[in-house]
Formats: C-alpha cells, structure tokens, sequence
C-alpha cells in the first residue's frame, strides 16, 4: 500500500513539475514579447514625432549649418575667419592693424576707426557671419568718443567636414 501512495506523490511532484516549467517558460516567452512590443511601440512613436516635426528638425538643421562654419581643417578655416575680419572691417571703414589667434578658436580683430564705423562692422559680422561670435569689445577711445582703437574678440565657431 505504501508503494501505491508513493507512486501517486511521484506521478503527482512529476507533474507539479511540468505545471512549474511550463509557467516559467510562458512567463520568459511573455517578457521577451513584451520587450520587443514596446520597442516596436517606441520605434512608432519615434517615428510619429519625426513625421509631425519635420519641419521644426529642417528649421534646426538649418540653424545648425548656418552657426557652424564647414571646413576641411581648423587652420584653413582660422586663415579664412582672419581674411574675412579684414574685408569686414576694411569695408565698414574701420582700418584693420592685426587680426590675432587666441586660444584654439578664439580670434581678436585689433582696428582703429569711428564708434559709428565700429557699431556697423558688428552688425554686419552678426548678420553675416553668425559662425564668427563676438564675445568681448575693448575700446580706447579718443578725448572727444568719436574714434578710437578697438579689439574685438570672437569665437569661431566651425565644425570639420570632407568637401
């Protein structure tokens, strides 16, 4: 009688045992599924967002091309920020003694010429050249403030590419 009872706590613990394995494995499968649906879910909503916004990311794209200065190399875009400081200057009648390298992208325009002549070549690099920011005007200016010498120094702002 005890090997019949025993028998039936075996056949009963085996099949306990496959009820447990059979839920582990649903449990893992049910995980895994929803794991990848809500990385599906995500993917969609991603999406969603770039189709509803694509004219605002365009918009910031293009901001971002117009801050940024494309160049092959830092030195070439240095020698071209140092020729454009002077056309700049020379046009806005502001006469250009030397245009300086500071700190890796740093540049310092030193020009003597009117506060007037100065306002306008500010101006112009901001709506020109909006890579080149003005971060600091130092001015000596003469005993009537009309003309003085001036340094400007900016940040050239650029960013490298293959073109």
């Amino acid at each position: 009688m005890k090997s019949k009872y025993k028998k039936r706590w075996v056949l009963v613990g085996i099949i306990w045992s496959f009820v447990l394995i059979a839920f582990s494995y649903n449990f893992i499968k049910i995980k895994s599924y929803l794991k990848e649906k809500e990385k599906i879910t995500i993917q969609k909503k991603i999406q969603e967002f770039i189709k509803e916004n694509e004219s605002v990311l365009k918009n910031v794209l293009q901001e971002k091309r117009r801050i940024y200065d494309y160049v092959p190399s830092q030195r070439i875009g240095l020698i071209k920020a140092e020729e454009i400081l002077n056309i700049v200057a020379n046009e806005n009648s502001l006469e250009a003694e030397q245009v300086e390298h500071g700190e890796s992208n740093d540049l310092s325009l030193i020009c003597r010429g009117t506060v007037r002549d100065l306002i306008k070549t500010i101006d112009y690099i901001y709506s020109h050249y909006p890579y080149l920011e003005i971060f600091s005007i130092e001015l000596e200016l003469n005993e009537y403030a009309t003309e003085g010498r001036f340094k400007i120094q900016l940040k050239y702002n650029f960013e490298l590419s293959s073109e």
